[in-house]
């Protein structure tokens, strides 16, 4: 038995862009502290591992939970605008990957993703991407992008695996994996793999990629 799990951002959707000017700008708004978007520098790149360690570098500790509440808000309100007006777009060929893996016996599928679940159901309704009937863990769940992976697998019906294979864009998500022993592979070029995709529009030459057991 085989299980797939996906990032959301620069992977399933191209989203990179203007997600990070709408978390940005939500921050300033609420904090009136603008965020240097330089995201590799932080510990936990999650929409909430960022956030916190934003927080404590402003020598901002009252009202943590709060803060985060109404960033996330306006954040929501922020992407669900941009869609509104800029409908995103899937990474070729994936809405078709995940309708044929959701056809196969053999295969579960999850969802892992440093966004806040909110965002990004919006996002993958507006690239039209079916995720009905699997497991979502976001940065609500938790802010480290392991233990969010962690919490994705443990939820699918799927929980004696030993071939876990990840979908991913960013550097973090090749640490989480190591991390993890999860096999990854990665989409776009942002660093160099062994694994690594442009998109999706070949199904078999994708499969081929992973271990099946």
């Amino acid at each position: 038995m085989k299980h797939i799990m996906f990032d959301i951002d620069g992977t399933l959707i191209d989203s990179n862009e203007f997600d990070a000017d709408c978390y940005s700008q939500a921050v300033f708004e609420v904090t009136g502290k603008q965020i240097n978007d330089n995201w590799k520098r932080f510990k936990h790149i999650t929409d909430s591992g960022i956030l916190h360690q934003f927080l404590k570098e402003q020598n901002i500790s009252d009202n943590i939970d709060k803060i985060e509440q109404q960033v996330k808000a306006i954040f929501i309100t922020k992407i669900k605008t941009h869609l509104d007006a800029h409908p995103v777009r899937a990474i070729s060929g994936a809405q078709g990957f995940i309708r044929h893996l959701k056809r196969q016996d053999n295969i579960s599928l999850s969802i892992a993703t440093g966004g806040w679940r909110e965002t990004a159901l919006l996002k993958l309704a507006s690239a039209n991407i079916d995720v009905s009937n699997m497991v979502i863990a976001s940065s609500s769940n938790h802010y480290d992008r392991s233990e969010i992976m962690n919490i994705a697998f443990e939820k699918t019906n799927n929980p004696t695996s030993k071939i876990i294979t990840y979908f991913g864009d960013g550097l973090w998500d090749k640490q989480a994996c190591e991390q993890l022993g999860y096999e990854l592979v990665l989409v776009g070029n942002t660093f160099k793999h062994p694994k690594q995709i442009n998109n999706y529009d070949s199904i078999q030459d994708v499969l081929n990629l992973i271990s099946i057991d």
